[in-house]
């Protein structure tokens, strides 16, 4: 902002020293400063609040946003085309082997050719929500508003559906085990697997569902973790988690991770996070949890605890996802996005 020096003062001479000034503006500060950064690949600005990208087989990137706009980045970042759908991008986009990207659209599923061409699109009955999801048979999962869970099959087609009796807490999500799962507001639990639909009655309603260590399908409701399967039953304290293998991390408030090994019941760590945490976490395949934070950062704190770094990547609530190489694929609610190299 422009600043009067003086009544003798001219405005040519006012313009460049309020430059100077704003040049001269100290940088906001970040919860990251005292942090060693993470290895940032690249980031991208998609101009509107998005969910985190998705990885192709060609290494190629791509992310969707609230006002439609599907973006494809090269392998390193920079810009390769854009394709612009009917309605929102509802979540994340799914690549098919062949290169095709699914987006799950308002009420439509389109099919992007590798090329930023359509290949199909297809109608839905209701509005879907949430992210697209495939089952260990190829079909691809998505959520209704109206209580229904959609599989589908070749170019949209939709093969089966599920109905429960009342909306969506915790929208579809793949285990490793081949199933799709997802809970409703009355604390219907259903399980979508190729030996047939499991359900679960809780008393509260899911708003995550995850594989724990030992194979044991698990639910936060509440503020508590408990295991739906297996024996010994888990319970623990809880308001959002990740698991990869024998490890579970889990953020016992907004601004504490806890990390458990294997079946054990004691927290091997407990850190304190920097700033409240926006979303759940993520773990890699070595135990590294990396934490989203509200003020748009990530950090990474190792299996033992050790903070590891932190990057600052944008500057409202951030959400992560891993890709199957172990890269950390960051968003925010600006809309800034980010792909993170591992740390261990």
């Amino acid at each position: 902002m422009r600043r009067a020096l003086g009544l003798f003062l001219s405005i040519a001479l006012a313009a460049p020293a309020a430059s100077a000034a704003r040049r001269a503006a100290p940088r906001a500060p970040s919860v990251c400063d005292t942090e060693l950064p993470l290895g940032v690949l690249f980031r991208f600005h998609a101009g509107a609040p998005t969910t985190p990208p998705v990885r192709g087989p060609e290494g190629a990137f791509y992310v969707g946003t609230i006002d439609g706009q599907v973006h494809a980045l090269h392998p390193d970042g920079s810009f390769h085309w854009n394709f612009t759908v009917k309605g929102a991008v509802t979540g994340r986009l799914l690549v098919e082997r062949s290169g095709v990207v699914l987006v799950p659209a308002t009420q439509h599923i389109f099919a992007l050719n590798p090329d930023g061409t359509l290949a199909w699109r297809a109608p839905m009955p209701v509005e879907i929500q949430g992210d697209l999801v495939r089952d260990g048979r190829g079909h691809v999962h998505v959520a209704g508003a109206d209580g229904r869970l959609f599989a589908l099959g070749e170019r949209g087609t939709r093969v089966t559906e599920i109905a429960v009796d009342a909306p969506w807490s915790a929208l579809p999500t793949a285990l490793p085990d081949g199933s799709v799962v997802a809970a409703s507001v009355s604390g219907l639990v259903v399980v979508s697997a190729p030996s047939g639909v499991r359900r679960f009655a809780l008393e509260l309603a899911p708003r995550q569902i995850l594989l724990c260590p030992g194979e044991r399908s698990c639910a936060v409701a509440g503020n508590t973790l408990r295991s739906l399967t297996g024996r010994p039953e888990l319970r623990l304290r809880a308001r959002s988690a990740a698991a990869a293998g024998a490890f579970l991390a889990l953020l016992v408030d907004d601004r504490t991770l806890a990390f458990y090994d294997g079946a054990r019941t004691a927290a091997r760590y407990a850190v304190h996070l920097p700033s409240r945490a926006s979303a759940p976490p993520v773990l890699d395949a070595q135990g590294t949890a990396y934490v989203p934070l509200v003020n748009g950062a990530v950090v990474a704190v190792s299996r033992s605890g050790r903070v590891l770094g932190c990057e600052q990547i944008g500057r409202g609530a951030t959400a992560v996802a891993l890709d199957a190489s172990g890269l950390v694929l960051a968003a925010t609610s600006e809309g800034n996005v980010a792909v993170i190299e591992p740390r261990s």
